[in-house]
């Protein structure tokens, strides 16, 4: 019995995948008095074809702490999702994070 070889090719579809975003680059907080807080907003977006799983989120300095929503939390495919950063100044200065 004769063999032959015979090249195949196929394409399937792209794996569905999330691809976070940010809409701000920086929150700038401006004077907040020692012992009151402040809060802004940032949006977290998903660009991707796939629920985005956001496990949390993170600053070097504990005077900033993000609030609402609780993560662990998902954010849908092509969606965005409104997170509350508060600044909780203890003393006056310029405090930055990250």
């Amino acid at each position: 019995m004769a063999s032959a070889a015979v090249p195949l090719h196929g394409d399937g579809p792209a794996m569905a995948a999330p691809k976070n975003t940010l809409t701000t680059g920086r929150l700038d907080f401006g004077g907040a008095p020692a012992g009151l807080s402040k809060d802004l907003t940032l949006t977290v977006g998903n660009s991707g074809n796939a629920p985005l799983t956001v496990s949390g989120i993170t600053t070097d300095n504990p005077r900033f702490a993000a609030t609402t929503p609780a993560a662990p939390f998902t954010v849908a495919a092509g969606g965005p999702q409104a997170v509350t950063i508060r600044f909780s100044p203890l003393s006056g200065g310029t405090p930055t994070g990250r």
